[in-house]
């Protein structure tokens, strides 16, 4: 099983990839999690675990472009 990917999420709403050094979009996680790569998004400054609100946040981005993704 693939190792997990390191994000974090700064205060300023941005995300960096720390395997790969580079900032992301809510679109390039979510190609990273189509293709089967496990992702832990933690926030920066308190280093909390906000996993669950972004895939939420994904989820909900899907859903506005009409694209379902909950039945």
């Amino acid at each position: 099983m693939a190792e997990e990917r390191l994000i974090r999420k700064y205060a300023n709403r941005r995300l960096y990839d720390a395997h790969d050094s580079r900032h992301v979009t809510l679109d390039d996680l979510r190609k990273l999690i189509a293709t089967g790569q496990r992702i832990k998004v933690v926030d920066d400054k308190s280093g909390e675990d906000v996993t669950r609100s972004l895939l939420l946040q994904i989820i909900a981005a899907q859903e506005q472009f009409g694209t379902p993704v909950l039945s």
